[in-house]
């Protein structure tokens, strides 16, 4: 194994790897236990030089491939350095570090907060990165895009951060590892917008959503829903069909890190999928997963004291929170729609398919899902576990059978297509304090499945993930209303043809049932029972509520 005994000849370590004058000596400080290595070793290099002093943090993370073993480095200045290059804060003093991944939901990423202490007072922005131990599902499914999203488009289509967080820093190296450094939105009381739908949703199950929701007391879960279609519409609108997206070649999974890589002469850091993001910390704004507000029906706040989580909006409903979500996507489907020029964004989730290229990516993506259906219905064999209904089961058989390369890529020549978050839930949205909005505002987060697609398809997405069918159905309505009205409002802006109430409903069922189709095989087939059972009722549910009869949904989409 690696380890910092086996480097000898640290000055002349730093001297071919880091750009400094004079290196006279390298003091070496494993600080690991307190700078929270998990999978890595953290090392303080205080270099010693003509030119000064200057410490950076040294991360050694020992990769095994098969029969293949490197040491992979990364490199950071230390914590007041890097705020100081990032961050314009006034005599920066101190930076306290807080791994705070287990509450802020991180997943495929460490989330970490920073706060720092400067002469003008104290200030906490988020840090997120790629977890070395995330490393096989981030290169999997590509989610380092998310900083290709921050770098290239976030101003585009929030310039105000009226519902995208304030990111001052992102990056992804050749290798695809991941910064971003955001706004904390807890600092505007931020609570997800999930928590606002009920106990129904599987996020929510065991949480107590009265006590997390309660800084938006009067906000509904009705009203949230229709502001998640409008905000929606308006990411949309801004792409819809625009060509350029396709160019855009992030925009789809995992192979895009290996094209980074092969145009990259001098890697800075590894071939791997690493990403870091440095960003506002939403806690400065009080920010609130809205997910939270969704009630314990959610899968994701089973367990969870809702009511105190969402205490700082009591006046919050989760129909609010839909509502705006659809204006804060018909925001983005808007400013996006139909522009061309994404299409260079190869790493952008499906760019390349729109233009019929990867097909071998296309087919490997929808294979997850049938053979982990398959594998769900052989395991029901031996141990029922998920009560499975003819609807569900004929859905996603029938759904399957029409998968095809040549005419999904066909569909897209006649379809309208936008920019779209591809994992648009309330669990991914934080409400903070209100600077465009007199209650509160919504902050979208979590763009590691950035892509283009359907615009509406992300709406039904959203809505059968969280809500209750009830809820769903009390909202559905006035949150699709709003979502076409601030959608065309920008289409129209943008001299594009306003889009029709029928298709806007037609792709937000279809769309909906076609990205669930290929989600659920994946959820019963990993979630625990109850998980999954949660997910084929709410499936099944929107099926349902819209009489579809599964054989007339279209291919599923991956």
């Amino acid at each position: 194994m690696t380890d910092k005994t086996e480097i000898n000849d640290w000055v002349a370590f730093v001297k071919e790897r880091i750009d400094v004058t004079g290196v006279e000596d390298v003091h070496v400080d494993d600080v690991s236990a307190t700078a929270g290595g998990l999978s890595a070793q953290i090392i303080r290099l205080t270099i010693r030089a003509a030119e000064g002093s200057k410490s950076f943090f040294f991360f050694l993370l020992l990769c095994r491939q098969e029969n293949f073993t490197s040491a992979l480095f990364f490199f950071f200045y230390d914590w007041v350095a890097f705020v100081k290059e990032r961050i314009d804060v006034t005599g920066v003093e101190d930076v306290h570090v807080d791994d705070v991944s287990a509450t802020a939901g991180g997943l495929s990423a460490q989330i970490i907060r920073l706060t720092i202490r400067a002469a003008e007072g104290s200030k906490s922005v988020i840090l997120k990165r790629t977890r070395p131990e995330r490393l096989e599902g981030s290169i999997a499914m590509g989610i380092a895009r998310e900083a290709e999203f921050f770098t290239h488009f976030a101003s585009l289509v929030d310039a105000d951060n009226a519902f995208v967080p304030k990111v001052y820093y992102s990056a992804v190296e050749c290798d695809g590892y991941k910064v971003v450094l955001m706004e904390d939105l807890n600092q505007r009381n931020g609570v997800q917008a999930g928590y606002f739908y009920g106990s129904n949703s599987l996020l929510n199950w065991g949480k107590d959503l009265k006590d997390l929701t309660k800084h938006f007391p009067a906000v509904s879960e009705h009203e949230i829903t229709v502001r998640a279609f409008e905000q929606a519409a308006r990411l949309h609108a801004r792409f819809w069909g625009d060509n350029t997206l396709l160019a855009r070649k992030y925009l789809r999974a995992a192979e895009w890190l290996t094209h980074l890589f092969q145009r990259c002469t001098t890697p800075r850091w590894s071939a791997t999928a690493y990403k870091v993001v440095l960003m506002e910390d939403l806690n400065q704004r009080n920010g609130v997963q809205a997910g939270y507000f969704y009630g314990s029906n959610s899968l994701l706040n089973w367990g969870k004291d809702l009511k105190d989580l969402t205490k700082h909006f009591p006046a919050v409903s989760e129909h609010e929170i839909t509502v705006r979500a659809f204006e804060q996507a018909a925001r983005l489907h808007a400013r996006f729609w139909g522009d061309n020029t994404l299409l260079a964004r190869k790493y952008l989730r499906a760019a390349e398919w729109l233009q019929g290229e990867n097909k071998e990516l296309f087919d490997s993506t929808a294979k997850y899902s049938t053979n982990a259906w398959a594998s769900f219905k052989k395991a029901q064999e031996e141990k029922k576990t998920v009560n499975i209904s003819p609807e569900i089961d004929r859905l996603v058989a029938s759904t399957a059978s029409k998968v095809d390369f040549a005419a999904y890529t066909e569909m897209w020549k006649t379809k309208p297509w936008t920019m779209v978050h591809g994992d648009y839930h309330p669990a991914n949205m934080m409400l903070v304090d209100g600077v465009h909005h007199a209650t509160f505002d919504l902050m979208l987060l979590d763009w590691e499945a950035v892509g283009v697609g359907s615009g509406p398809q992300d709406l039904g997405q959203f809505m059968i993930s969280h809500s209750t069918p009830e809820n769903r159905r009390a909202s559905e309505k006035e949150a699709l209303a709003a979502y076409e009205k601030v959608l065309n409002e920008g289409l129209v802006a943008r001299g594009l043809e306003p889009v029709t109430t029928e298709y806007i409903l037609s792709e937000y069922v279809e769309g909906g049932l076609s990205r669930w189709a290929w989600l659920l095989a994946i959820c019963v087939l990993y979630c625990p029972p109850a998980g999954g059972q949660y997910f084929h009722d709410q499936v099944l549910a929107f099926l349902n509520d819209h009489n579809v009869v599964p054989e007339e949904v279209g291919m599923m989409r991956p």
